[in-house]
């Protein structure tokens, strides 16, 4: 028979496996997470952003290619329908696409250098998909 002790001790032990390890999923957000949005324009393009700011779950995000520019943050809680893991879109079978509207602001070299770079890097790092799911 367990002793509360080791049962304690076990429990403890089973939390810090779990996906979200302890913590509530706004605290698994942090600067620099990458996640996909959804493009305001069109419900079939996604891009890759990146968490600039987490302000008790609301997302001060950043499209990834324009790093050098706060023109074009936007704020989102975390729940935001628009906002999906990092590949959610090639799963899917959707567009990963920068909007239309700030494409012209790069050349096309750029924004593929960007995604390439930014795909690497959410695959070292990624989201655990219960960040994105609803109670």
């Amino acid at each position: 028979m367990r002793t509360l002790k080791s049962s304690l001790k076990y429990g403890v032990l089973l939390l810090f496996k779990q996906p979200l390890r302890g913590k509530g999923p706004i605290d698994l957000i942090t600067v620099d997470s990458l996640i996909e949005l959804q493009d305001s324009q069109n419900p079939f393009q996604y891009w890759i952003v990146s968490v600039i700011e987490n302000v008790g779950g609301r997302l001060r995000l950043r499209y990834v290619g324009l790093e050098d520019t706060e023109s074009y943050d936007q704020w989102l809680f975390y729940l935001d329908y628009r906002l999906r893991p990092v590949g959610w879109c090639q799963e899917n079978k959707y567009r990963m696409d920068p909007p239309s509207e700030l494409y012209p602001l790069k050349m096309t070299s750029e924004w593929k250098c960007a995604l390439e770079k930014s795909l690497v890097l959410a695959a070292e790092a990624p989201l655990p998909m219960e960040v994105f799911k609803v109670s």
